[in-house]
Order: C-alpha cells, then sequence, then structure tokens
C-alpha cells in the first residue's frame, strides 16, 4: 500500500519541484513524521494485547521496555522498507522528469 500510495503522487511531487514549489525530501520527511503517532497508536494495542497475552512480567518497568523496543523496531523496519525503495523512487522521478512534457 505504501508504495502504490507513494508513486501515484510522484507526478504532481516532480511538477511541484520543477515550479520550484518545495524538495521531494520535503515530502519524504512529511511522510516520515506524520507516520510516527499513527504507528504509536496501533503499536499501543500491539504491545498490550501481545504483552499480556503472553503472560510476561507484570511490572511497569518492563513493559514499558517491550514498548520502546517494539516501537523502535516498527519505526526502523518502516525506514528500511522506504529506503530500499528509494532506488526505485529516484529511477521512477528521473523518467519522469525527462518526460516531463506528459505532465503538462
Amino acid at each position: 500500500a505504501e508504495i502504490s500510495a507513494s508513486f501515484s503522487s510522484r507526478p504532481i511531487l516532480m511538477k511541484q519541484k520543477n515550479y520550484t514549489m518545495y524538495h521531494p525530501s520535503a515530502d519524504s520527511l512529511s511522510n516520515f513524521v506524520m507516520s510516527i503517532p499513527i504507528s504509536i497508536f496501533i503499536n499501543t494495542f500491539f504491545v498490550i494485547i501481545l504483552y499480556f497475552l503472553s503472560n510476561l512480567a507484570r511490572d511497569a518497568g518492563k513493559f514499558f521496555i517491550c514498548y520502546l523496543f517494539v516501537i523502535m523496531l516498527h519505526l526502523t523496519m518502516k525506514s528500511m522498507f522506504t529506503g530500499r525503495n528509494l532506488k526505485v523512487r529516484l529511477n521512477f522521478m528521473k523518467s519522469i522528469k525527462e518526460n516531463s512534457w506528459l505532465l503538462l
């Protein structure tokens, strides 16, 4: 879902870059920053269910360490997934720039 959503907005992003509205890195940064509250919200329910269903130690410190690791793991894997497709995205943006007459 993330790949199709990122590729669907690329022609618009390249058009805005050509008009010097904003740089594509601003789009990437805003996508990452906006994904943090969503992933915290989703992972909160995941950790609560996982932690207490697996009957781990009922200690607040241990729970929040588990919570911190799951949040950091999720954000790291999301960044790695996004970074892995960076080469594909750059090639796609390059081909759009070469065929900029399609954006008119």
